[in-house]
């Protein structure tokens, strides 16, 4: 499957509605009468974004993901614990919950030819993560060669995609970036308004057709949070290889997720529970904007804890940001 267009052409959605966990409709009955909630429109754009989302609310909604100094998510945190500041202004805190639901989850795994003495650690870590999965979750599989491939369409059967992990095999070329997008896009038909992506990597990129600025672009505006397990050698024969730690962080910082190094095996068990149990405990503090333009800039966010002895130690994930309804 292809999925390019030219960068003129490339307009992805815009989102304000930022949550990769949304209220769900019983929380959504205890907001008072004169609350106005997400109220979304679709229309065609073009053949490789068929969808343009129009969000009329100022609701916010953020995904926060807190976690101590070994890594381990934090899940005893209240709403008066957090304080949010929207483009440097304090926001009051009017929703805040912190349920395990249901999770669509896309799997991006590199089976490219650098990764042939590390594939089998990878699908190894893969399982571990799927052993985490609630009942209801649902996955796909995109591998990575000279091109994306979707090699299991949407499933909640765990067993099914580790019987699909069985068939490949590493070969070829590496168009990581050009496997991320068409994950980002295949979120569209997603079930759960949770959606995340889990990016198993040793870095660099040398044959995909988007570049890092155009997918950029779609992480900031999309409501899919990604994580990344780096397999990096961390010697680097092409500048491509150099620049993909970096490329990773960049793009994974930006939607409040991160990206772990694992040099070994047991590293990348360990990183893969630890994305496992960031995804379960994650919370979701919600507030209203007033007077909010529509100029289709970027608002920058910030999330901190309140209680500074709290804060020294731990670590608060979330979005750097979002653009308002509009265009740049």
């Amino acid at each position: 499957m292809e999925c390019r267009t030219s960068g003129a052409l490339l307009r992805p959605f815009r989102v304000l509605l930022l949550a990769v966990i949304c209220l769900n409709a019983n929380a959504l009955d205890h907001q008072s009468a004169g609350e106005t909630v997400a109220s979304t429109t679709k229309e065609p754009v073009n053949q490789s974004l068929s969808t343009r989302l129009h969000v009329n609310t100022n609701l916010v909604l953020i995904p926060v993901t807190v976690t101590d100094k070994y890594g381990n998510a934090v899940a005893d945190l209240q709403r008066d614990d957090f304080t949010i500041y929207d483009s440097d202004q304090q926001q009051e805190i009017r929703y805040f919950s912190c349920e395990d639901t249901s999770i669509s989850l896309g799997i991006i795994l590199d089976s490219s030819g650098s990764m042939g003495d590390k594939i089998a650690v990878a699908e190894a870590a893969v399982r571990e993560f799927l052993h985490q999965a609630n009942s209801q979750d649902e996955f796909f599989l995109i591998t990575v060669k000279a091109r994306p491939e979707l090699v299991k369409d949407f499933t909640i059967s765990p067993e099914a995609l580790q019987d699909t992990l069985l068939t490949i095999m590493s070969r070829g070329k590496t168009a990581l970036l050009d496997a991320i997008y068409m994950g980002i896009q295949k979120m569209q038909k997603a079930r759960y308004k949770r959606k995340a992506l889990l990016i198993i990597s040793d870095g660099g990129d040398n044959s995909s057709r988007f570049t890092f600025r155009e997918l950029k672009a779609l992480v900031e505006e999309s409501d899919v949070q990604l994580y990344a397990v780096g397999l990096y050698d961390f010697t680097f024969s092409t500048p491509e290889e150099r620049w993909g730690p970096r490329v990773m962080d960049a793009i994974t910082d930006t939607t409040g997720g991160h990206t772990y190094l694992a040099e070994t095996p047991a590293a990348l068990s360990k990183a893969s529970r630890e994305i496992g149990q960031a995804l379960r405990n994650q919370c979701v503090l919600g507030y209203y904007v007033d007077n909010l333009p529509t100029n289709g800039k970027w608002r920058k966010l910030k999330v901190k804890l309140t209680d500074p002895k709290i804060r020294r130690k731990l670590t608060v994930r979330t979005r750097t940001g979002y653009y308002v309804p509009g265009y740049r």
